[in-house]
């Protein structure tokens, strides 16, 4: 995205033109975009390169990142912009989208253990999921939250249920005690669940703590209680972050090379609604619908499955009544992706068409689409 010629930000919009943002999220854009504040953790944003280009239009790129949580963003200037901005999307946690920065956010935590101190409550028991993902290659739900019972995190090892107590103490020298170990046990146990653990940053569990954890009462009932305190789950981290996974940052520019390529219009399908519109792409027995929601044509619905649920699976997300637990059970796959010229490379949409849809938008909606070679 650009700032505008009133200094408003745009979104580039089919590879056409550019779609004015909402005024209500341009203050919340500019600080994700210029901040020197990380709008994610608010830790320092520092730059990570810094490189200019001899061509033509005298290129300038520069990525910025955050250490402590991954969060980039890229600033491209030339001869020929104000400046576009590319910001990772982080509207609500998502497990996929968040991996890569918990990643790297795991090794720069083994290169400064004292960071575990000062991290927001519900990052890291966040953090903590990820690290228990990738040390026991198992799945982990985050299920904190106010009046949780004593569970943070449900993770699933080797097909059992494993409920996890998360604590993140401020002082090193802290000792955890035995309430936190008999709640989860508590919690546990209601829930029919017989293993858990209770991670802290706490330097030690106290004696009473790791007494009740052996006590022979739960030994009788098959329950186990690991203790993990700071040295151990630094163990834990330490074994993960070895796994040198390349900050987010580096990872997207490894991975944004190839331009965007438009696919011939065999197969497609354009259909106008006075709302949305929908591009239908019919492979053999697949099919692929791209909704574009007029109220907000930045994001890009996909749906993408068996030809013959496709009409209802649209007709249910017209009527509001399309959820992705839904679309699964339709045999559908539904996900949102952002409709920047990137849609093009993704999902390979024609050019006619893109620029069909863009001139629709352009004439319906003069004072939010503008084409930007204007």
């Amino acid at each position: 995205m650009s700032p505008g010629t009133t200094n408003e930000f745009t979104q580039p919009l089919m590879g056409f033109g550019q779609l004015r943002i909402d005024r209500s999220r341009q203050q919340g854009i500019r600080k994700r975009a210029e901040s020197p504040i990380c709008s994610c953790c608010e830790s320092p944003m520092a730059v990570v390169e810094d490189k200019r280009v001899r061509d033509v239009n005298g290129t300038h790129t520069v990525y910025s990142a955050c250490a402590a949580c991954g969060f980039f963003r890229r600033r491209v200037d030339s001869g020929l912009s104000n400046g576009d901005y590319l910001i990772p999307s982080v509207r609500e946690f998502d497990p996929e989208s968040e991996t890569p920065s918990l990643s790297h956010l795991t090794g720069e935590i083994a290169k400064h253990p004292d960071r575990l101190y000062k991290m927001e409550p519900y990052r890291f028991e966040h953090f903590v999921g990820s690290v228990f993902r990738d040390y026991f290659d198992c799945e982990v739900y985050h299920v904190g939250q106010s009046g949780d019972d004593g569970v943070d995190l449900f993770a699933i090892v080797k097909d059992e249920p494993f409920l996890i107590q998360v604590k993140r103490r401020t002082k090193s020298t802290a000792t955890e005690g035995v309430e936190v170990v008999k709640l989860l046990f508590a919690s546990a146990f209601g829930q029919g669940g017989n293993q858990g653990a209770v991670v802290t940053t706490a330097k030690k569990f106290s004696r009473a703590a790791r007494s009740w954890a052996k006590t022979p009462r739960l030994a009788d009932i098959s329950f186990k209680i690991q203790l993990i305190d700071f040295a151990s789950l630094m163990s834990m981290v330490n074994c993960v972050a070895s796994k040198g996974d390349p900050p987010p940052w580096v990872a997207f520019k490894e991975s944004d090379g190839p331009a965007p390529f438009f696919s011939s219009e065999e197969g497609w399908t354009i259909v106008n609604h006075d709302e949305h519109d929908v591009l239908v792409r019919n492979e053999d027995s697949k099919t692929t619908a791209l909704i574009f929601d007029h109220r907000a044509l930045e994001d890009c619905v996909v749906l993408s499955g068996i030809s013959e649920t496709v009409v209802s699976a649209v007709e249910k997300w017209r009527a509001r009544d399309l959820t992705e637990a839904a679309a699964e059970e339709m045999g559908f796959r539904m996900s949102l992706r952002r409709n920047d010229h990137m849609l093009g490379y993704h999902m390979a949409v024609p050019f006619r068409l893109g620029q069909e849809l863009f001139l629709r938008w352009l004439a319906l909606y003069p004072e939010r689409v503008f084409d930007a070679e204007l």
